[in-house]
């Protein structure tokens, strides 16, 4: 492990430490508090001129937006994943992950040497689909729960794979 990697690594431990003592859990940090908590770990890790160095270290943030073909595209970047991050799939689980991205869940999590580390994992994984963040949403397209996270009911449907109720008369 890289003198960065135990930086984020240590840092991760203790900012959510931090966030579980104000009563903020793990799920709510990666569910609306994941940029700002990735930018507390990086200040804590290389001070606060962190944006500065970012990138020229082995490190840096990432955020599913860019991971897509394009910002609205609803599909991962699978050249993208495979040249920069050695994430490789076979088609079917090209079509299945694509689910997520189709979703379009937001997430922030930090990169380094190889390994993807957000709030539940100060360890890192190989990964970000290993992020529990990422399992959570793939569980729920398996299940095919998919709670709030459609902005209209035409989305659920074209992702389900469940006919669409005929309007009524």
């Amino acid at each position: 492990m890289t003198d960065a990697a135990i930086k984020i690594s240590n840092a991760v431990s203790k900012f959510r430490q931090v966030y579980l003592k104000r009563g903020i859990s793990l799920f709510d940090i990666g569910n609306g508090l994941c940029e700002n908590f990735a930018h507390e770990v990086l200040e804590e890790a290389f001070g606060s001129d962190w944006v500065h160095q970012e990138g020229r270290h082995g490190w840096h943030t990432l955020c599913t937006e860019q991971l897509f073909v394009s910002e609205d595209c609803g599909e991962w970047d699978w050249e993208l994943l495979r040249e920069h991050y050695g994430i490789q799939a076979s088609w079917v689980d090209r079509i299945h992950l694509d689910k997520i991205a189709f979703l379009g869940p937001g997430h922030v999590w930090i990169y380094c040497d190889g390994k993807h580390y957000d709030c539940e994992h100060p360890e890192g994984v190989e990964s970000f689909f290993q992020l529990e963040f990422f399992k959570r949403w793939e569980a729920g397209i398996n299940a095919g729960d998919f709670g709030d996270c459609f902005d209209d009911e035409d989305d659920y449907y074209e992702i389900s794979n469940e006919p669409q109720p005929s309007p009524g008369p």
